[in-house]
């Protein structure tokens, strides 16, 4: 069968090329991946950063509304007053 050589042949090396290429596409996304869960990474650090300045501005405000809510002869009449 000296007509079927050639196609499997040809056959074989479009395999081959395609196994090349879906190699280096998957070494491609698994770069970005990593990239990626870097960046989350990084993302979520800076985040709960973010998180706890929140909390502390929230406990200030929490702070001077009870302030706010006290009756103004008893303002300014604790340790701190001056």
């Amino acid at each position: 069968m000296p007509v079927a050589e050639p196609d499997l042949t040809r056959a074989v090396h479009d395999a081959a090329t395609a196994l090349t290429v879906a190699r280096g596409r998957t070494d491609l996304l698994r770069r970005r991946l990593d990239t990626v869960a870097g960046d989350r990474e990084r993302l979520a650090a800076g985040l709960a950063q973010v998180r706890a300045a929140l909390d502390r501005l929230r406990n200030d405000l929490h702070t001077i509304a009870d302030a706010c809510a006290e009756p103004s002869d008893r303002r300014g009449t604790g340790a701190g007053a001056g």
